[in-house]
């Protein structure tokens, strides 16, 4: 779904991609989609204000928490990501990208008093929680870094998914 809107996207341009693009969303989330939303935005404070546009309708949707927190990190903004998060975390759907997070937001929140120790905690849980979702072929299970027509594992058309692997 999402390598369609974006290419519609793409060709509308202007409002009408901008409307393609926000309905792709809503529809379902994908980091594609905000980062074709997002553009060429380099402002922190811009990105932000993009990104609570874009995710306003489905807020509590878990790409939008981690695209939240981590435009909100990006921006210095750690009590905003913090929140992000920890709503997150309180829906119960966390997979490795929220440790992997808060990794950075403590990281961010205590400077040099972060240790390896705790990064290495961080990674040792994150590595236990499930994995984000990818593009993978339902028929194998091969999991491809972007979304492709036909599977190069297995040759199976059309089944290349986005959701978590496993």
């Amino acid at each position: 779904f999402a390598p369609a809107a974006l290419a519609l996207a793409a060709r509308l341009g202007g409002d009408a991609g901008l409307s393609v693009l926000r309905q792709s969303w809503e529809a379902a989330p994908h980091p594609a989609i905000a980062s074709a939303w997002i553009g060429p935005e380099t402002d922190p404070a811009g990105r932000l204000r993009l990104v609570d546009d874009l995710t306003r309708t489905h807020v509590a949707h878990p790409e939008s928490r981690a695209l939240r927190a981590l435009v909100a990190l990006g921006a210095g903004q750690t009590v905003r990501a913090r929140q992000d998060l920890v709503a997150w975390e309180q829906s119960g759907d966390l997979d490795r990208r929220w440790y992997h997070l808060m990794a950075a937001l403590e990281r961010s929140e205590q400077g040099a008093g972060f240790s390896d120790a705790a990064q290495q905690e961080w990674d040792r849980r994150a590595q236990e929680a499930p994995p984000p979702p990818a593009w993978v072929c339902e028929a194998c299970g091969h999991i491809h870094a972007n979304w492709e027509p036909a599977c190069s594992a297995c040759g199976t058309v059309g089944r290349i998914v986005w959701r978590r692997p496993g």
